[in-house]
């Protein structure tokens, strides 16, 4: 996935969940990258890895950073 920063402010400490019903966070996922900063305008590519059992779980994703509102998708 990508996650773009499309404000004009850095995003400090960004991170990326996989979260179930209850929007707690799915366990047994691997992020290629976790809290990071992203700079206006700046993208960065995170590779997920789920193994099956836990991906049955998963209900939506949330973007979220120390200094910004949280983002929520679920399906």
């Amino acid at each position: 996935m990508q996650v773009k920063n499309i404000s004009d402010k850095i995003s400090f400490f960004t991170q990326v969940r996989l979260t179930d019903k209850a929007n707690a966070v799915v366990p047994a996922v691997f992020y290629s990258d976790n809290f990071f900063s992203l700079l206006p305008g700046e993208t960065r590519t995170i590779t997920l890895e789920v193994n099956e059992s836990a991906w049955r779980r998963v209900y939506g994703l949330s973007v979220t950073a120390f200094n910004t509102g949280e983002l929520k998708l679920k399906w």
